[in-house]
């Protein structure tokens, strides 16, 4: 029930303020409407119309300087600038070159005007509104004297005497001004100042166009805001500058040409009465210095002066204000007087304004999160992942609220409510919307981290293993850093403030830049991780002395290792960086490297059968090198013959290699066994001598065979020893008289 009748009432607002908008467009007539000929009207003997500018010689004055100062922006306007010169007497003589004349005649005499406003002290109010006789010289005095001249139609216009001479004054206005210049010293505080503040007039025109276009901030910074507070300075100088702006509309449409042009240091006083002042003056001192801006004095009296000029109408003439471009001066244009009693300072639609921006911020925080989270849930889920309900609900919950504040952030904007109230809202405000942006981005982040693990599990690829983590852990970072930026913002810290807060953390911390060397070692050794890769998540690693296991995780300071006894080991990635990393992991091959003893008692032939038979089932088997294996008789150990095992295992994991190392052995076991081959194992012999009975002499040794040609014992036992090795080799060894060639594995 209360939704929808909270729906009603915002249909209710929305038509309603449709249809005031609507009423205006009708009400107000198109622009420009009067005439759109550059040439003079028809002589007539009617009088012009009441409301025509051009009724008398002020209004006509004060419509041309209008149109020409508008022509840059509005190109049209040139139109209404042309219609208050007599063309008469241009047109009589070349009709096609009046017409292109025309445009520049009006240029140039602007500045004729321009100059005797600001240069020859004269002023607008010389000209009488409704003067008796039929032409009027401005200025009385003077070589250069504009007369201005009422036509057949009963139009006031600059006289055909007058425009005939617009060239050569314009020369001579020219000619002095460039003289001046050349006298004038150059002020070199100026030189530095942007060109819409080196003037009363330039600021005065930054100040209206910004306005015209809508961009309030960009008008407040015309504003001299420096005695308010820095928390909510942008935010009040916007609402300043939007009841500024309310005020000069209801005293008078704004002449450029009346206003000083000249950087001197003399201020200018556009409006002044009892309820306060409309003031420019030169910045002496401080970060605006040499910028010409409103004075802090105006903008004390702004409120005041918007108070006493609420209630009355806009100055005949002006355009209508349009919702697209300003929205907050066309909703004071049609708030009702009843509606602007005040309580506590603030008026009574402002208050109802906020009671209605609490509503609705509660509604669109249910609805965005019911939007968010039926746009997530699909996201979340594909043919493999599937994120858990609760995971969304979450991270989505916060981004209704980011809403919700947002909705209060736009509404408190459009309230204008008034400056000692700002003071302290606004504040609180940008504290509550930083806290719930930065919350709801941190969820976000979970969200997405989750989202990517789950793919990266999937992925054959491990670096997605190490970077979703890590890429995870930094934007959090980053995101509270920035969180903090806009906090301190939010409390009235100045950006020149917080830079130095964080130059003197980097610059002046000597001491805090020490104790931080181990922390800046961990995350360059964690940013080498991930480009280096010398291991990924899930690898079988040794790192240096300090750990062996499989790496689980690599983090923004250190990676975690599970040894092979289920305890886990934190590495800092400083000792990665510099430690000998020896990846298991990525082995393509698992060596196996082993001694078979077998006993003495073995023949010959069977050890060349039994190391033959040990190549076949390396061959045979699926997992094992076939290109590069060695089982040969190695050595005569103490009590055993060892064969030298030597072969590669290509199996992707741990696991898989010990059982194929299970199967070769137990094969091997079998071949022996059939092979009739005994393994040895560590024995020892004791031989025992019997004595002689009596405990005499033992008896004598048999008597040595006699020499052979005269040779030695010792070198009969040699020769036999070489005779019996050259009638072995020449049955087991083919006699090439070569050198047999390097071994090559039989190509299976």
């Amino acid at each position: 029930m209360i939704r929808r009748l909270l729906a009603v009432i915002a249909v209710f607002w929305v038509l309603l303020a449709g249809a005031a908008s609507l009423a205006q467009e009708q009400e107000s007539p198109p622009p420009n409407q009067e005439v759109a000929d550059t040439a003079a009207p028809p002589p007539t003997t009617e009088p012009s119309a009441p409301q025509d500018p051009l009724r008398s010689p002020a209004t006509m004055v004060q419509e041309f300087l209008l149109a020409i100062g508008e022509v840059e922006k509005k190109p049209e306007r040139m139109t209404d600038a042309v219609r208050c010169l007599d063309l008469s007497a241009l047109q009589q003589a070349d009709p096609a070159a009046a017409e292109k004349q025309a445009p520049l005649l009006a240029k140039q005499l602007e500045q004729i005007i321009d100059a005797l406003l600001n240069v020859h002290g004269k002023s607008l109010e010389e000209i009488p509104a409704e003067p008796d006789d039929v032409v009027v010289v401005f200025p009385a005095d003077g070589d250069i004297r504009l007369a201005l001249a009422r036509s057949n139609d009963g139009c006031w216009r600059f006289s055909a005497a007058t425009v005939a001479a617009i060239p050569q004054w314009s020369e001579a206005v020219s000619e002095a001004k460039e003289k001046e210049e050349e006298q004038t010293p150059r002020d070199e505080v100026a030189e530095g100042v942007p060109p819409g503040f080196r003037s009363p007039r330039a600021t005065m025109r930054t100040f209206m166009e910004a306005m015209s276009e809508g961009r309030s901030a960009a008008a407040a910074e015309c504003l001299e805001l420096s005695e308010l507070p820095a928390a909510s300075r942008a935010e009040i100088g916007s609402v300043l500058a939007v009841q500024l702006l309310f005020v000069m509309e209801r005293i008078e449409v704004v002449v450029y040409q009346k206003i000083p042009d000249q950087p001197d240091d003399q201020a200018y006083t556009w409006y002044l009465d009892e309820h306060g002042s409309i003031k420019l003056a030169r910045q002496q001192e401080g970060e605006w210095k040499g910028r010409w801006l409103f004075t802090a004095a105006t903008v004390k009296s702004i409120e005041p002066l918007f108070k006493a000029f609420e209630d009355r109408p806009r100055v005949e003439g002006l355009e209508s204000v349009s919702f697209r471009t300003s929205p907050r001066r066309w909703l004071l244009e049609r708030i009702p007087s009843a509606w602007k009693g005040e309580v506590f300072s603030v008026q009574l639609w402002q208050w109802g304004g906020m009671v209605v921006l609490l509503v609705l911020g509660w509604v669109a925080n249910r609805v965005a999160f019911f939007i968010f989270c039926a746009v997530a849930r699909p996201l979340g889920r594909s043919k493999h992942i599937e994120l858990p309900e609760t995971c969304i609900a979450s991270s989505m919950r916060p981004l209704g609220m980011l809403v919700m504040v947002l909705i209060w952030w736009i509404g408190l904007w459009l309230l204008l409510i008034p400056a000692a109230v700002q003071s302290y809202v606004w504040p609180a405000l940008k504290f509550v919307v930083t806290v719930v942006a930065v919350w709801a981005f941190y969820r976000i982040i979970d969200l997405f981290g989750d989202y990517f693990a789950a793919r990266a599990k999937r992925s054959p690829s491990r670096l997605d293993d190490v970077l979703v983590p890590l890429v995870r852990k930094t934007a959090k970072i980053v995101l509270v850093v920035v969180g903090v930026i806009y906090i301190l913002s939010a409390l009235g810290v100045s950006d020149q403030t917080v830079g130095r807060m964080f130059a003197g953390l980097g610059l002046g911390g000597l001491a805090f830049a020490l104790a931080a060397q181990d922390s800046l070692k961990n995350f360059f050794g964690s940013v080498t991780v991930v480009l280096d890769r010398p291991f990924q998540v899930g690898d079988w690693v040794k790192v240096g002395s300090a750990a062996e296991g499989t790496v689980e995780s690599v983090g923004l300071r250190s990676s975690r290792i599970r040894t092979f006894y289920n305890s886990e080991i934190t590495v800092p990635n400083s000792e990665v960086m510099n430690a000998i990393v020896d990846n298991m992991g990525r082995r393509q091959y698992r060596r196996i490297s082993c001694q078979i003893s077998v006993t003495y008692s073995t023949t010959p032939e069977q050890l060349e059968a039994f190391c033959e038979g040990i190549r076949e089932l390396i061959r045979r088997h699926p997992y094992t090198r076939k290109d590069y294996y060695l089982a040969w008789v190695n050595e005569f150990a103490a009590s055993s013959i060892n064969i030298l095992l030597y072969c590669f295992h290509e199996t992707p994991d741990w696991v898989t290699e010990l059982r194929e190392r299970h199967r070769l052995f137990l094969d091997i076991m079998r071949l022996a066994k059939r092979l009739g081959v005994e393994f040895a194992f560590p024995t020892q012999t004791i031989h025992l001598a019997k004595e002689a009975a009596d405990g005499g002499e033992r008896a004598a040794s048999p008597p040595a065979s006699p020499l052979m040609d005269g040779r030695t014992p010792s070198e009969e036992a040699l020769a036999l020893g070489r005779d019996e090795a050259m009638k072995l080799a020449q049955r087991t060894l083919e006699d090439t008289g070569e050198h047999p060639p390097p071994f090559e594995f039989p190509k299976v």
